[in-house]
């Protein structure tokens, strides 16, 4: 258990030495995003048009972090298309799929977190994206995480 949370701390220090840790707005972008059923379609387009603005290009990739605006709480880490990933992310907020879509644990987790989510971002290039995302996850054990490991436990871990 001790070589486990000493490699654990040797990350940690890895990713403060460069500036991923702690998630705050001094060395990430963030973007505040109400997790709610639009009451109308006007708030949706509202929604993604500031989120537009936030990102700039649609096209940027990078790592991102939801983090719930009252508790602190860290939800999820992600990487790929920031637009695209925290578009889709709000929409899985109020949308509702059948229990055989592809991506229904995602569904099921956005739904289950409403409210005001900040979401802090860095842009950079897939594949360090992809060792920064599996590195933060690691040490930072988002909700998404248990949540995931719940489902398995209920019989639920289809796609």
């Amino acid at each position: 258990m001790s070589e486990n949370r000493s490699f654990k701390e040797g990350i940690k220090e890895i990713l403060e030495e460069n500036n991923f840790l702690p998630i705050s707005e001094t060395d990430w972008k963030c973007l505040t995003v109400i997790h709610t059923e639009p009451s109308e379609d006007s708030e949706k387009r509202r929604t993604n048009s500031k989120i537009r603005s936030s990102l700039g290009d649609k096209r940027k990739k990078g790592v991102y972090v939801y983090k719930k605006e009252k508790t602190g709480e860290i939800l999820y880490v992600g990487r790929g298309n920031l637009y695209g990933r925290i578009t889709q992310h709000y929409r899985e907020s109020y949308v509702r799929v059948p229990e055989t879509h592809r991506y229904k644990k995602w569904y099921e987790f956005f739904s289950s977190h409403k409210g005001k989510l900040n979401v802090f971002w860095k842009e950079m290039e897939a594949e360090k994206g992809e060792v920064i995302e599996s590195m933060l996850s690691y040490v930072m054990e988002p909700a998404f995480v248990s949540f995931k490991s719940n489902r398995r436990l209920r019989g639920q871990n289809k796609p």
